[in-house]
């Protein structure tokens, strides 16, 4: 009866060690994501307001390899401007390319404001849905 027991409290420990294992394993690989979004070139940071203002759109690009990266379509990403603790607007924008309405909007931006764009939807070359990690500016 021992013995049993003691196995017992053995095979679950093993199993928590495997748990933690496999889970450690997969948030190191989301560490370096194969699919990322950007605006400039870049991802989440500082920008000036200037610089944010002249950006198009949000693009993606799928890492190849450390040192090659090919760009991927965006089809959509919500936009939403945030200044101290309230929310300017929020804007779902379909495509890559900031809309005319929500260019309008972004010229209320000011120093200090946080532009947070999320939900950000691409499709790789064989045509699978990405859901990409969100982006987080703030304006300087």
């Amino acid at each position: 009866m021992l013995a049993a027991t003691v196995m017992s409290y053995i095979l679950r420990i093993s199993y928590s060690i495997v748990v933690c294992l496999v889970l450690h394993k997969t948030s190191v690989a989301q560490m370096y994501p194969k699919f990322i979004a950007q605006v400039n070139g870049t991802g989440s940071g500082l920008m000036k307001r200037g610089q944010f203002l002249a950006q198009q759109g949000v693009g993606a690009q799928r890492k190849i390899t450390s040192y090659h990266s090919e760009p991927i379509p965006v089809d959509s990403f919500t936009l939403l401007i945030q200044r101290d603790t309230s929310i300017l607007f929020l804007f779902r924008n379909k495509g890559n390319m900031f809309a005319e309405d929500l260019k309008t909007k972004m010229k209320s931006i000011q120093r200090n404001d946080r532009v947070l764009i999320f939900n950000i939807y691409a499709h790789n070359v064989d045509g699978n849905v990405l859901f990409l990690s969100p982006l987080e500016y703030k304006i300087e």
